[in-house]
């Protein structure tokens, strides 16, 4: 006949042990998921102040293309002041 489970027994074949095992796994994935987040966000952040740069540059390359059918004998550094992209003197 078999001896009733010793609560203290956490050999590899108990519940307990199992429970434990369990438990481990279980913190060992919130915790990469908590990571995995933030590693997230950081990226999202990144992205967005990407995208704004992308956008200003868009912004600066439809400027010189307008410049690119200027008038010739226009004053060099006389521009709008929303430009965003300063003319060389």
């Amino acid at each position: 006949m078999r001896a009733p489970h010793d609560p203290g027994d956490e050999s590899d074949d108990s519940p307990a042990a199992r429970l434990i095992e369990v438990e481990v796994k279980l913190a060992f994935h919130e915790q990469t998921i908590a990571d995995l987040s933030h590693a997230l966000v950081d990226k999202e952040r990144r992205i967005g102040a990407l995208e704004q740069q992308v956008e200003h540059l868009e912004k600066a390359l439809r400027v010189l293309a307008q410049r690119a059918g200027a008038v010739p004998g226009e004053v060099q550094g006389a521009h709008p002041e929303d430009d965003p992209v300063p003319r060389s003197g």
